[in-house]
């Protein structure tokens, strides 16, 4: 018996959520064995510790490369 779309939907794990807009505080992470400076805080995210942060063009294209992660 083959799997339908739905059932594929169900087993999956990542939060989905809405594109953030240019000045919305979101929370993201570093993804996995990425080293992404945070110019906010002159630092650089981590891969365990959420951080808050204003979206710009430049989160949106990081979110976009998967070099950040959406947390909340």
């Amino acid at each position: 018996m083959a799997k339908t779309d739905k059932q594929d939907d169900s087993t999956e794990t990542t939060p989905k959520f809405k594109r953030p807009r240019i000045g919305e505080t979101i929370g993201v992470k570093a993804g996995v064995d990425r080293k992404v400076p945070n110019n906010e805080h002159g630092d650089y995210f981590s891969e365990k510790e959420t951080a808050s942060i204003t979206t710009n063009v430049r989160v949106l294209r990081l979110l976009d490369d998967g070099d950040l992660i959406r947390t909340k």
